[in-house]
């Protein structure tokens, strides 16, 4: 039984170590993608229009299930509001033209470090919506999978670094 279980735990500690190691420079993508943010997605980051960040609940709002009728109550009465399929916690609009570029310029590291296969989970956190001239550009981030979702008219994942 102790075998067992320190066998399941040694093998779960080497899939994490797997799956969150970073190859330097190597990009597990299509192989027509660099892996960084889109020459659209950086226009419309670089001069915004309107810049919201988001906060997110991590499980999808089609999986979540009150447990409690208070609960069920919050859900009926502070939601109706989704991103991309995630509940959404938190809204603030970045006015502020300098704090706008320290977070894309934080983004934009954080997807030029993040190489390498990310792991197979996606629990965001967080979002960001930029918009300039009409068209919109969509992230919604998982700093723990290291990953994000990239959206414009379609959908693409990046790899992302803890940096940001």
């Amino acid at each position: 039984m102790i075998g067992s279980l320190v066998a399941l735990v040694l093998a779960i500690g080497i899939g994490v170590a797997w799956f969150t190691r970073s190859d330097e420079g190597e990009f597990f993508g299509p192989p027509d993608d660099d892996g960084d943010l889109s020459p659209e997605a950086a226009a419309v980051l670089d001069a915004p229009d309107s810049f919201y960040l988001y906060s997110l609940h991590p499980e999808p709002a089609a999986f979540r299930r009150p447990q409690t009728p208070q609960e069920a109550t919050n859900v009926v009465s502070k939601l109706g509001e989704e991103y991309h399929g995630f509940e959404i916690l938190g809204r603030a609009e970045v006015v502020d033209p300098v704090q706008r570029r320290e977070l894309v310029d934080a983004l934009k590291r954080g997807v030029s470090e993040g190489k390498g296969p990310a792991p197979s989970c996606f629990s965001p956190r967080h979002g960001i919506r930029a918009v300039k001239g009409g068209v919109t550009v969509d992230l919604v981030i998982c700093f723990e999978c290291i990953s994000m979702n990239e959206v414009i008219t379609s959908s693409r994942s990046l790899r992302i670094s803890h940096s940001p």
